[in-house]
């Protein structure tokens, strides 16, 4: 069965001159087409460290970076992925097989991440001109939410501790409704306008 947009697809593998838009539905092939342009990148000489491949979730750039691998060693073997027919009609040339060889090496080079992750990347290599802390990197919720939680509970461990005076508020309020007190806490760190208790991090 022939593709209705095949001779945009083969444009997407083959056009590296153009700043090129694909806008589809899920499920038509995006994530292969692009995996597909990068290892035609390669093959063409493009060197891995200078290809950013960007996307919006850790699993999508996980499963773009394993597209690529597979890709590249497809190709490296004889067998073009379906999705690379279409611009390889005869197969790749002497040169292009070269330069799958030599980028094969380096594959780890290409930044395959998330938006927030290349972001983070750019701001770590410019760490004196952000004024950022060069050893940060940017948590996504549920991670973020994980370390509050564990940050917390060494608190609330540390505040109760046997060594805090019983006219601490937040011993007498925990010995009336310990899970209200957690509620109340919580909240309290996550108001902007609200100076938090040194839990040692700051929630946004």
């Amino acid at each position: 069965m022939k593709l209705a947009d095949l001779e945009q697809r083969r444009r997407v593998l083959t056009d590296f001159n153009t700043t090129l838009l694909v806008e589809a539905a899920a499920g038509t092939g995006k994530t292969s087409l692009i995996a597909g342009r990068v290892a035609m990148l390669l093959a063409n000489g493009a060197a891995p460290s200078q290809i950013a491949a960007i996307t919006f979730t850790e699993l999508a750039a996980g499963e773009l970076s394993l597209r690529i691998r597979g890709y590249v060693g497809a190709l490296l073997t004889g067998n073009p992925p379906d999705v690379l027919r279409s611009a390889l009609p005869e197969g790749l040339t002497e040169q292009q097989k070269s330069n799958l060889a030599a980028a094969a090496e380096h594959l780890d080079e290409i930044n395959a991440s998330t938006i927030h992750g290349f972001c983070q990347e750019i701001m770590r290599s410019y760490a004196i001109e952000t004024g950022l802390d060069p050893g940060s990197r940017v948590m996504d919720a549920p991670s973020s939410d994980a370390m509050f939680e564990a940050v917390l509970s060494a608190w609330f461990a540390d505040r109760l501790s046997a060594g805090t005076g019983t006219d601490d508020p937040v011993v007498v309020l925990s010995r009336h409704d310990p899970l209200k007190v957690v509620g109340l806490v919580k909240s309290v760190n996550k108001l902007p306008t609200v100076t938090p208790p040194p839990l040692g991090i700051s929630i946004a």
